[in-house]
């Protein structure tokens, strides 16, 4: 009998495809936005910063939804939610309606099929694996920036952004609302199997045995304490790993959404600029699972450092040589950035999983992922700012290289706070 955690790992990948997607959609509609309204660049990346910090606060809310509904009735609600949000948001005639609109409904509809919520699905479906599980899933937001983001740009140059919503619209009703419908389960004990470690045992009952008290463990990482989600809100790691997280989503952000405005302010095409976006997905697609895989094997906390030092060297690379004419700097800054933009999510939410039991993770996974929209918020705007003071991205990029050092400090703090959760062997 195949092991049902494959078919979830599936159906994750999609869902993370649309994620990524659609927090790549803001990039490629900044500067059409900017000359169809003549907002300042600040205001403009305020509608994304206002829906990040929407979708942080509402984070704890999604956690407890995801835990209580279950993924199979949740996660169709959030491409319900894009299709209607794209559909409004392609009729807009004023800022307000767009910072409305981003909010109360894309905002919420990305956080729903968020990579942090397939984190916390797939948590209880993998065990010995569950680094690489996660980085393969977490390869979606790389594939559907890859392949959406040429799309987009093509359709903004052949018609405009208005008609780019409403393609993305039907998109994502048709890749999010019904594979989750038919597909989704919230765990083994579902469909009678066990998570991958032992997915070839099961009692009558579909129930997980318990390990007996001289058995040795099985798993790749030592057994957790089993604590209450009310006992778990006193974990210093909890709020280590969420800081982590704010960080660096803000110092990502900061670059993703000036990302194509970075390039042409620089002197380089739009296509390419876009190229350049796709490719950087492309090879974090290589980059993903291969992070997950390493974490697996030497750490999270050694895999995020690696990642880090990717970020900031290609960071360097492009303030320091990209004139607009060499394409070399472009070259070495997608493909570190590639290899960096994927670890940081997938490493705090393996070391999550680890950290804490799976019956609360979802809630958990909420608590961090404030973080995240809080990053989200903070970086954007920043970004925006910077440039309108100083009419460039060097400040902007420089703050990023900060915030991705504060990022990899609460990381580490999470790990030296995190052992006393870790029973010995």
């Amino acid at each position: 009998m195949i092991f049902y955690g494959w078919i979830i790992l599936i159906v994750c990948f999609i869902n993370v495809c649309g994620e990524g997607a659609m927090k790549n959609l803001f990039p490629i509609i900044l500067l059409p936005l900017l000359q169809t309204f003549s907002w300042s660049r600040a205001a403009t990346s305020g509608i994304f910063s206002t829906a990040g910090l929407v979708s942080g606060l509402s984070s704890p809310a999604i956690g407890i939804l995801l835990d209580k509904l279950g993924p199979r009735r949740f996660f169709p609600l959030g491409g319900v939610l894009l299709f209607l949000g794209l559909l409004a948001a392609s009729r807009i005639t004023h800022y307000w309606q767009l910072i409305l609109i981003y909010a109360c409904l894309l905002a919420i509809g990305e956080n729903i099929i968020s990579s942090y919520t397939n984190m916390a699905v797939l948590g209880r479906w993998f065990e010995k694996k569950r680094g690489r599980a996660i980085g393969i899933a977490d390869v979606g937001t790389a594939v559907g920036a890859a392949v959406f983001v040429p799309v987009a740009q093509w359709l903004i140059l052949h018609f405009d952004w208005r008609h780019t919503f409403q393609f993305f619209a039907f998109i994502f009703l048709i890749i999010l609302v019904f594979p989750n419908w038919i597909f989704m389960r919230a765990s083994p004990e579902e469909m009678g199997q066990l998570p991958d470690s032992r997915q070839n045992q099961k009692t009558p009952s579909g129930k997980r045995p318990q390990k007996g008290k001289h058995e040795p463990n099985t798993l790749s990482i030592p057994p957790l304490q089993e604590i209450s989600f009310r006992k778990t809100l006193g974990v210093p790691s909890l709020y280590f790993l969420t800081l982590a997280r704010l960080f660096g989503n803000a110092a990502d952000y900061m670059i993703t959404i000036h990302y194509i405005a970075f390039f042409i302010g620089a002197g380089y095409q739009e296509m390419l600029a876009a190229s350049a976006l796709a490719f950087t997905h492309l090879v974090s697609s290589l980059g993903r699972p291969l992070s997950g895989i390493v974490s697996d094997r030497i750490g999270r906390e050694m895999t995020l450092t690696i990642s880090y030092a990717f970020s900031i060297t290609g960071i360097m690379f492009i303030l320091g040589f990209g004139d607009g004419i060499a394409l070399w700097p472009v070259v070495v800054f997608v493909v570190l950035r590639g290899l960096s933009i994927g670890p940081t999510g997938i490493a705090i939410g393996a070391k999550a999983a680890d950290l804490f039991d799976g019956a609360i993770l979802g809630r958990v996974m909420g608590i961090i992922n404030m973080g995240r929209g809080l990053g989200l918020a903070l970086g954007p705007f920043l970004g925006g700012l910077f440039y309108d003071i100083t009419q460039n991205y060097v400040l902007a990029f420089s703050f990023a290289v900060g915030f991705s050092l504060l990022s990899l400090f609460f990381f580490w703090m999470a790990h030296l706070k995190g052992k006393a959760l870790i029973q010995p062997q």
